[in-house]
């Protein structure tokens, strides 16, 4: 999941490993990368909510980004829950 990613030099990243992220904050925290910055300072726990969340915020975005006019539309994408399970897809709004 996009949201599940950030930006570490590969050093850092080999060093954060499968470390708790807790841990792996301080790493993000020492990064050059604005993403990994923001990541630690928005995020005190790392689980499914926070990674659906910060998906449909980095979807949205990269949206906005990489939009060829400019424009800014209402959010593309939402979260669309199985019924139960831990596992949610993204789907396009434009496309209900």
């Amino acid at each position: 999941s996009i949201g599940n990613l950030t930006i570490l030099r590969s050093r850092q990243n080999q060093a954060a490993g499968t470390e708790p992220f807790v841990d792996k904050c301080d790493k993000y925290r020492n990064s050059d990368f604005g993403m990994s910055q923001q990541l630690a300072a928005e995020y005190d726990r790392w689980g499914f909510s926070q990674i659906n969340s910060r998906t449909q915020y980095m979807a949205n975005l990269a949206v906005r980004t990489f939009s060829a006019n400019g424009y800014s539309s209402p959010p593309l994408a939402r979260a669309e829950s199985d019924g139960g399970s831990t596992i949610q897809d993204f789907i396009g709004v434009a496309d209900e």
